[in-house]
């Protein structure tokens, strides 16, 4: 278990790294970039959750899918992450590629970005939490 913690708890860093460029990438006006460091923040968090849990994550970056993968092994997520996860979800791409939907430079505004990073803040918080809780368990 304790090398599953230690895996875990590299997966929470990046997320929290992700989280921290998403917030400068708002200072530097790059809304988009701010959007695909959102939704990393929160894949690296599930990632990081199902190691510690005893699964290998899914490869994906589909959010809904790594919460199906925690849901499968008994874990019972709470109704506000997953919507979090689904507001963040399609901002993998759309914030990238330009020919996948609208330009992401003319999309994206501070507004959006701001509400992308409050969802994906709190995806790292509840995997926090979760990690503390298996902690105590033990």
């Amino acid at each position: 278990m304790k090398r599953k913690r230690e895996i875990y708890l590299k997966w929470l860093k990046l997320s929290e790294d992700d989280l921290l460029i998403a917030e400068y990438a708002i200072q530097k006006r790059l809304f988009n970039i701010a959007a695909f460091h959102s939704h990393q923040a929160a894949e690296k968090a599930l990632k990081g959750l199902i190691i510690l849990l005893g699964d290998t994550p899914e490869k994906t970056h589909v959010l809904t899918e790594l919460i199906e993968q925690l849901e499968s092994l008994g874990e019972n997520i709470p109704l506000d992450v997953y919507r979090k996860c689904i507001e963040l979800e399609p901002h993998y791409y759309t914030s990238r590629y330009p020919d996948l939907g609208p330009d992401p430079k003319k999309y994206y505004n501070e507004w959006l970005a701001e509400k992308l990073i409050e969802n994906a803040k709190e995806v790292v918080e509840y995997v926090k939490k979760m990690g503390e809780r298996k902690d105590k368990e033990r």
